[in-house]
């Protein structure tokens, strides 16, 4: 699940697995919104899976690995390319650009 946060950020929380196990509960990470080769990249600055403040920092980095968002946007026409995206509270606001573009009804 992503979601907005603070600061023009997004939150993505998901289940962990380490070593084939899953961990007990969700990480919850927050952080940036950014478009990276044409593709949607939320990338963690802060994480939280619930527990003490060391455990977080400590497996921070390990975790980060996995709640990495990369994601190509599917389903637009040939030539339109994603230059940048903004986190609003309903969604995300992305700016696209292309020439000689066709839309199909």
């Amino acid at each position: 699940m992503v979601r907005s946060a603070d600061g023009g950020q997004a939150t993505v929380v998901r289940a962990v697995t380490v070593l084939g196990r899953e961990l007990r509960g969700t990480a919850a990470a927050t952080g940036t919104v950014e478009v990276k080769g044409g593709k949607l990249v939320v990338e963690p600055r802060s994480t939280d899976f619930g527990g003490p403040d060391v455990l977080s920092d400590a497996t921070a980095v390990v975790v980060r690995r996995f709640v990495t968002v990369k994601h190509d946007i599917e389903g637009l026409p040939e030539g339109l390319v994603l230059q940048d995206v903004a986190v609003q509270g309903d969604g995300f606001r992305a700016n696209l650009r292309g020439e000689d573009i066709k839309l199909a009804p």
